[in-house]
């Protein structure tokens, strides 16, 4: 599998988590175990926020053609 391949796969799925988790956390944190109380759903958000812009980092970078970057 190509790095980029792997990069751009990797970054849509953060992206599709950080989605989930920012805009639908009581969908989205029942199935980890997690409680869906106000500090529960504000940690949520924060990590739907963080997993958001890694995903765009990541699909930003996935053409680069540094190998420092990489």
């Amino acid at each position: 599998m190509k790095f980029n391949t792997y990069l751009a796969i990797v970054a849509l799925l953060s992206i599709l988590n950080g989605l989930a988790f920012l805009l639908v956390p009581k969908t989205a944190l029942p199935p980890y175990g997690i409680t869906t109380d106000a500090a529960g759903i504000l940690n949520a958000r924060y990590f739907g926020a963080v997993a958001l812009g890694t995903g765009v980092l990541l699909w930003l970078a996935k053409n680069t053609k540094e190998v420092r970057t990489r």
